[in-house]
């Protein structure tokens, strides 16, 4: 069976890992892995965009393209598949101007990447709460984690495949390539 990475593309800063650790958390509850383990058959990178808008900076195709020959100069019929993360912010406005998201979305579709989605952000889908109403994001991410909030997700919020407020395709997308438990 040949090895797959992921290379998870996240908005998120380097110094925010909110959206990193909601991530994680649903590849903990719904899915079967083990990535710390040498002879593991999924092998998974995240890199932090620092901003959306960089999504397609020579720094983040640089990364990809490394990453990508590294693991399959050590892995026979190595599979690598990315995965962009991003907030959808106030779509409806974007698509009035016909700019950012439908351009990632024809890049992502360009290069045969895949793209989950967060409306309006990830701190909508999983804390129900607007980013500015709940101080330091990555503290509520930690707290969503040692809470076991989880627990308490609609499994259809975070499997639609029309953007929806409050709601994700990462079940979607992420169940193309890992096996659910």
């Amino acid at each position: 069976m040949p090895k797959l990475q992921l290379i998870f593309i996240v908005e998120t800063s380097d110094n925010d890992k909110s959206d990193t650790i909601y991530v994680r958390t649903v590849i903990d509850k719904f899915y079967i892995i083990s990535d710390k383990e040498p002879d593991s058959i999924i092998n998974i990178q995240i890199h932090c965009l620092n901003g959306k808008h960089h999504y397609k900076d020579k720094k983040v195709i640089n990364y990809i393209r490394n990453q990508t020959k590294m693991f399959s100069n050590y892995n026979e019929e190595a599979i690598t598949k990315v995965i962009y993360f991003i907030d959808t912010d106030s779509i409806e406005k974007e698509y009035k101007n016909g700019s950012f998201f439908y351009n990632l979305q024809e890049f992502c579709k360009t290069n045969d990447y895949d793209l989950v989605w967060f409306c309006k952000n990830a701190e909508n889908v999983f804390l129900n709460k607007e980013p500015d109403k709940i101080g330091n994001k990555t503290v509520a991410a930690k707290k969503f984690v040692s809470d076991n909030i989880i627990e308490n997700i609609d499994e259809n919020k975070i499997s639609k495949d029309v953007i929806d407020y409050g709601c994700s395709n990462i079940l979607l997308i992420l169940d193309q390539y890992l096996k659910r438990k």
